[in-house]
């Protein structure tokens, strides 16, 4: 079989405000129009949150979450996230256990503390609303055994554990599922190749389309395969991933008008004609390729330091936090403006004091983990690319 070049080493290291930029911009697109928005409208009334945002709000979720698809900024992070990680990841199977350093102490520390903080922080609003805080934290009690599944990964590949998922802290299970993306990737490098890679992906597809046209029949099942299922995300990541090698970029890029006119008719055919959600599936993958595009498009060029990348470099901790935050001040009747900076300041203060130094940690381990001599293209002396 001809080899594809997926795990050819990147023709990129340097890092991108660019990137950073997409990386605030889906932060703030979930925090805001896709929590924050509905989150203070639920709490508060719907006369607490202007019209054009209730609307754009809804409008957006129309146009791609009709058949309650994963939601599109989420999509973006894992696209965006396959792309960084490839683009300054492992790149030779001596260097395994200095990646597995790295991927731990960048993403498991944030996500063990946030998921005790979306415990904590619930507790605290069901004293103020038990109500409020059942209905916006997806939470009516509180288990053990679900915490476990949840922070071990578990409900990332077992069905069943759904939704355990949900605990505390809902929108941590997409993390759940990067660290066993993470996993995966290292596999790859030791045992499969891109042969792994792409039975894998196909068997995601194929297993997607069934579930999608079962998803009236089997609505829990169905909810679980777009949010928080490692089989159903592994295309859509390793689509970033590719994007990072010349020649399947450049076909990204060549096919995106048509990819895009796929795009449109499959969502008029979602919203319209389909009524199982074959189609939204579908169109989720086109989707998938066009933020390949546009994270190719805007890493290709040259842009300053900004707001939206500042926060985008703390994405990761201004995403695990938000959520158990924002309904925190949603029962406490805060307005939805103030809420949206309160939750930014939160996690871009987790970032510096306590992600960025574990994660400086982390690069310091890795480092006297490597075996001599250096024979790995890694990005030095800056922080990892992943959402």
């Amino acid at each position: 079989m001809k080899k594809l070049g997926l795990l050819e080493p990147p023709s990129q290291m340097a890092r991108s405000n660019g990137v950073d930029l997409l990386r605030g911009t889906f932060s703030l697109y979930v925090l805001l129009l896709g929590h924050i928005v509905f989150w203070t409208a639920f709490a508060n009334g719907a006369d607490a949150v202007p019209m054009w945002l209730s609307s754009l709000s809804r409008a957006m979720v129309w146009l791609f979450q009709s058949r309650a698809e994963l939601h599109p900024a989420v999509l973006g992070f894992i696209v965006l996230s396959g792309y960084c990680i490839h683009r300054n990841g492992l790149r030779s199977r001596q260097h395994l256990r200095s990646f597995a350093i790295r991927r731990a102490y960048r993403i498991l520390p944030v996500f063990w503390l946030a998921s005790i903080a979306g415990i904590a922080l619930f507790l605290e609003s069901s004293q103020t609303s038990p109500e409020k805080a059942a209905a916006l934290a997806g939470t009516t009690s509180l288990s053990a055994t679900c915490f476990l599944a949840k922070v071990t990964t578990l409900a990332a590949i077992v069905p069943i554990a759904h939704p355990c998922d949900y605990l505390g802290n809902a929108p941590l299970l997409t993390v759940m599922v990067e660290i066993g993306l993470y996993a995966f990737y290292g596999i790859v490098f030791i045992r499969g190749g891109e042969r792994l890679v792409l039975a894998a992906c196909a068997i995601s597809l194929f297993t997607g389309l069934i579930i999608a046209s079962l998803n009236l029949k089997f609505p829990v099942l169905y909810n679980w395969w777009q949010n928080s299922s490692l089989l159903s995300f592994l295309p859509y990541w390793w689509i970033g991933a590719a994007a990072v090698c010349r020649p399947i970029r450049q076909s990204i890029v060549k096919y995106a008008p048509h990819i895009a006119a796929a795009w449109l008719l499959l969502t008029v055919a979602t919203n319209y004609v389909d009524h199982t959600a074959i189609s939204g599936e579908l169109r989720k993958t086109c989707l998938a390729f066009l933020m390949a595009w546009l994270i190719v498009k805007i890493d290709s060029t040259a842009m300053k330091d900004n707001p939206i990348s500042f926060i985008g470099r703390a994405g990761y901790s201004v995403y695990a936090f938000h959520a158990p935050v924002a309904i925190w001040l949603c029962v406490l009747g805060s307005s939805w403006w103030l809420n949206a900076v309160l939750v930014v300041a939160f996690g871009v203060s987790a970032h510096y004091l306590f992600e960025r130094p574990l994660d400086r940690v982390g690069h310091s381990f890795a480092a006297s983990s490597k075996p001599r001599p250096q024979a790995v293209l890694e990005l030095p002396d800056s922080q990892p690319q992943n959402t």
